[in-house]
């Protein structure tokens, strides 16, 4: 299966956006008073190592142009790519994995274009000189969903992750 980029240029589109990054904050005061400064930096760092881990496996997903992920997707198949956009003193680069059930792609014709039940993105600007200016890791549908339905493809970007590496 081979990306056509006005087919991804047309998902844009309609998609809806969530991010794969947790920051730490406290429900309330109260909850920041029962932890110390160090249990928060320990939780900072646990957040920040995780969303790295997510972006990785992301990106290392793109070194095949399709494949199947069974930690995070076992009954769908992906097809993934990944562009770099060189500026004046500055390069751009995005890492996308376009998953597709196995029952949408073989009730498709060869000649359908299919839209993806999801894509996972990880994108990334820095200067010439190696540091960044910004990094965004997350996912789209074609639908809005809930807080408890991202959580759950949150959870599942996170375990496939751990499982890579």
């Amino acid at each position: 299966m081979t990306l056509d980029a006005r087919m991804v240029d047309n998902l844009r589109s309609d998609e809806h956006t969530y991010s794969l990054e947790r920051f730490y904050e406290p429900d309330d005061e109260e909850g920041a008073v029962l932890l110390s400064g160090h249990d928060e930096a320990k939780i900072e760092q646990q957040l920040h190592e995780d969303t790295v881990r997510i972006r990785q496996w992301i990106e290392s997903l793109t070194a095949k142009d399709t494949g199947i992920d069974p930690n995070f997707a076992p009954d769908y198949v992906y097809a993934a790519r990944y562009e770099a956009k060189k500026h004046r003193a500055s390069k751009s680069e995005l890492w996308e994995v376009f998953f597709f059930s196995e029952q949408q792609m073989a009730a498709a014709a060869p000649s359908d274009k299919v839209a993806p039940e999801i894509r996972l993105f990880s994108s990334a600007d820095a200067f010439d000189d190696g540091s960044v200016v910004s990094i965004h890791t997350g996912f789209t549908m074609p639908f809005a969903i809930g807080s408890d339905e991202e959580e759950a493809i949150y959870q599942r970007a996170l375990a496939a992750a751990h499982c890579q590496s």
